[in-house]
């Protein structure tokens, strides 16, 4: 069997497509991650120059991070918040002469403001309406009494899960087990720099060019016997319906497993070079205070990762049995592509239905936002998390369509 296996990779290894596919995407996931890097941008508190990019941005996004690290607690937000009104007027206008960039006062202002910019906007976060900035909620937000940041955090989110017009409804089951989850949270969420774990998560959507490479690679490994006709020579071998459609099974998940390793490293590796590995056990909450997941950082990372592979998997399965199925490999690759890029093609959709089929789908899985949002499916008093669900559809995909390509190719009849 082992030496079946090693075969038919050689076989996929071997084919221009492979190769030239692999490559292509690989650079290109190189030069998106460079990019990433370069094109990092932070304002210059000291005013001179007044942008940074580059590696003078993430050192700058660092230290403002720094200067705000600590525990998120009532009495830190409100006096931020109070020390921000200071600079405004009723309306969330800078009030003068902290309004003029040229004066000492303006430099004070644009120095504490812009090192505080991405602070203010966490802890903020939970009286946010829809785009606001900070500036605006500021400036409604009283610390004349107590503030209750986690209170009005949990309201927030309760508010969205009893939202009749957002993109998901949520039943009575599903609003009490995220709520549940949120009251779960430990409090207070510790502040503090996790630029690299941040960048991950905003960058696992490039693992998409990973499965791209794997359904090009992968999309032949049946349907070639058949476009060759050798199918009929492999078939009357005495392996030809028993180890060899699993040993053609085992090569490409051998493949698909070595290329997404490949692709996640440099998506992984890259972020955590330039940006740090710093704050891998801060929450997940850095990101949003609203969010009702109980991980850090580095473990959001690891799910994100894990469950893209988990995706990349079902596709695997998905890929091989139309690979048994049909005749023509661009075929294939235009389903696999067109799963993989389906949610940029579909408009933007208020149906509950039609959402959380398209959670489904990998572009929504490698979505830091979405990987961490109260996403759930329930059914009666059952309700399943995001990361949950999607382990159990894409093992069951895995599960029918493997199998079931096998047996195909097994059972095929030659022309």
């Amino acid at each position: 069997m082992a030496s079946l296996v090693k075969f038919e990779l050689k076989k996929i290894l071997g084919r221009r497509v492979t190769q030239v596919s692999l490559a292509v995407l690989f650079v290109l996931s190189l030069l998106f991650m460079g990019l990433n890097v370069l094109q990092q941008a932070a304002v210059n508190p000291v005013g001179d120059p007044p942008m940074l990019s580059g590696t003078a941005a993430i050192a700058q996004q660092r230290a403002n991070a720094q200067q705000c690290a600590g525990p998120i607690t009532d009495e830190a937000v409100a006096a931020v918040v109070g020390e921000f009104r200071t600079f405004l007027d009723e309306d969330g206008e800078v009030k003068a002469p902290y309004d003029d960039p040229d004066t000492p006062e303006g430099a004070q202002f644009r120095a504490w403001y812009h090192t505080r910019f991405q602070y203010l906007s966490l802890v903020l976060g939970p009286w946010m309406q829809g785009y606001e900035v900070p500036d605006v909620v500021a400036a409604r937000v009283s610390t004349a009494e107590p503030l209750d940041v986690y209170g009005q955090a949990a309201a927030k989110l309760a508010a969205t899960l009893a939202d009749p017009n957002g993109r998901l409804t949520y039943t009575p089951v599903e609003q009490a087990f995220w709520l549940s989850r949120y009251d779960k949270v430990p409090k207070p969420v510790e502040y503090g720099y996790a630029g690299g774990w941040d960048d991950v998560l905003n960058c696992l959507g490039f693992l998409l060019f990973a499965m791209m490479a794997v359904v090009l690679a992968c999309a032949p490994v049946f349907t070639a016997e058949y476009q060759q006709r050798t199918d009929a020579v492999v078939l009357a071998t005495r392996c030809g319906k028993t180890k060899l459609p699993w040993a053609k099974v085992a090569a490409a998940v051998v493949f698909a497993t070595v290329a997404y390793g490949l692709f996640a490293l440099v998506i992984v590796g890259v972020p955590l070079a330039f940006f740090g590995a710093d704050g891998a056990a801060l929450p997940v909450q850095m990101r949003s205070l609203t969010s009702a997941w109980g991980l850090t950082m580095a473990q959001t990372a690891v799910v994100g990762v894990g469950l893209g592979y988990a995706a990349l998997l079902a596709l695997l399965a998905v890929t091989l049995l139309l690979s048994a199925r049909l005749r023509s490999p661009m075929a294939i690759f235009a389903i696999g592509i067109a799963v993989l890029v389906a949610p940029l093609l579909v408009p933007s959709v208020q149906n509950n239905v039609v959402n959380h089929l398209l959670y489904l789908l990998p572009y929504f899985v490698l979505d830091g936002t979405t990987l961490l949002g109260p996403v759930s499916y329930a059914a009666g008093p059952l309700v399943l998390d995001y990361h949950v669900a999607l382990l159990a559809v894409y093992a069951a995909t895995v599960l029918i369509c493997v199998p079931l390509a096998a047996r195909i190719f097994a059972q095929h009849q030659v022309a």
